[in-house]
């Protein structure tokens, strides 16, 4: 006989800001709530967009580990022991950068700068 654990996580909040900084670098910045509806979760699984760098998980006291990722492949965990509880939710900052040659096209090459932004999920 063989079991399996199923895992049902209901997320009520997702929000993503995207900023070009001066330099030409995308920063990205996105704020997750899981809600928990089963069973003890260890970790929650994220992929980053090909071509991240630098990724950061943040909870309301900090940092969650001591230096940047480069995913693409992200497993994200609370610093309290015991994971995320049934009828709990975990809420996180997640910060990375992208590579502006992958994901932006200058539309215009003269006058005002112009450009397309292509954002999506490996």
């Amino acid at each position: 006989m063989t079991s399996t654990t199923q895992h049902i996580v209901r997320v009520p909040d997702v929000a993503r800001e995207i900023r070009f900084d001066r330099d030409g670098s995308i920063q990205v910045s996105e704020i997750y709530s899981f809600e928990n509806l089963g069973s003890s979760i260890s970790e929650i699984q994220l992929q980053l967009p090909k071509n991240s760098s630098d990724a950061m998980a943040y909870d309301q006291i900090g940092q969650l580990w001591d230096t940047p990722s480069n995913g693409p492949a992200l497993s994200i965990a609370p610093r309290y022991s015991g994971g995320i509880e049934a009828n709990r939710t975990f809420t996180f900052t997640l910060k990375y950068k992208l590579d502006p040659a992958a994901y932006t096209k200058e539309k215009n090459w003269w006058g005002a700068n112009k450009y397309d932004l292509s954002f999506t999920r490996t």
